[in-house]
C-alpha cells in the first residue's frame, strides 16, 4: 500500500462522522455565477472509465468533474454542488454505496440523482445499490449513450440546485413548528 493510501485509509474511519457535522455543509459563496449546463460528478477509480463518461456527458453540453475514490466525492460534492452524481461502487477506501448513504443523510444533497455504475451485475448488486440510496443502476459495461439518456432524464425530473441550495437555509426543514 502507498503512503497516499496509507493516508486516506487513515482519514476513512472519520470521514462519515466529519461530512456530516455542521462546518462540512456545502459553502455558500456570495456573487456566485450559475452555470447555463447542469453539473455532474463522476466517481471512478478507473481514468479510462471517468474519460469515457466525462466524453460523453461534455458533449452533450454537461459540466463535468471528476473524483477518484469516496472521500474525494464528497469533498466535490462539497465543494461544487453537483445536480448529479455516476458513481462506481468498488473503489479504494470507502467504496460507492458508503458515499452514496451519506449523501442521502445531507439535506443538500438528499434528493440529488445518484447514478450507479458498477460491474458487480445481478438482482443482489441492484438491490444494495437501491437500499444505499441510488436513484438508478446501471452495470459495466455500459453504452454510453443509455447512461447519458438515464443523466437527462433524472435532471428533468430531479429538484434544481437552486431549490437544493435553499435547504442549506433552513437545515431542520423537517423540525416541527414550535407552538
Amino acid at each position: 500500500m502507498s503512503a497516499g493510501n496509507n493516508a486516506l485509509q487513515s482519514l476513512l474511519p472519520n470521514c462519515h462522522a466529519a461530512f456530516t457535522g455542521p462546518s462540512l455543509l456545502p459553502e455558500r459563496t456570495s456573487g456566485r455565477i450559475p452555470t447555463m449546463h447542469e453539473r455532474i460528478l463522476v466517481v471512478d477509480d478507473e481514468p479510462d472509465v471517468v474519460e469515457l463518461i466525462g466524453f460523453n456527458l461534455r458533449s452533450r453540453g454537461y459540466e463535468v468533474i471528476s473524483a477518484s475514490n469516496g472521500l474525494e466525492a464528497l469533498l466535490k460534492t462539497r465543494r461544487f454542488h453537483p445536480d448529479l452524481v455516476v458513481l462506481d461502487v468498488m473503489m479504494d477506501g470507502m467504496d460507492g454505496l458508503s458515499v452514496c448513504e451519506i449523501l442521502r443523510t445531507q439535506p443538500a444533497t438528499r434528493s440529488m440523482p445518484v447514478i450507479i455504475v458498477t460491474a458487480a451485475a445481478g438482482e443482489m448488486a441492484k438491490l444494495n445499490s437501491f437500499s444505499a440510496g441510488a436513484t438508478d443502476f446501471m452495470t459495466k459495461p455500459f453504452s454510453p449513450q443509455d447512461l447519458v439518456r438515464k443523466v437527462g432524464r433524472l435532471l428533468e425530473s430531479a429538484p434544481r440546485q437552486s431549490q437544493r441550495d435553499s435547504d442549506l437555509d433552513d437545515p431542520s426543514p423537517s423540525s416541527p413548528p414550535s407552538p
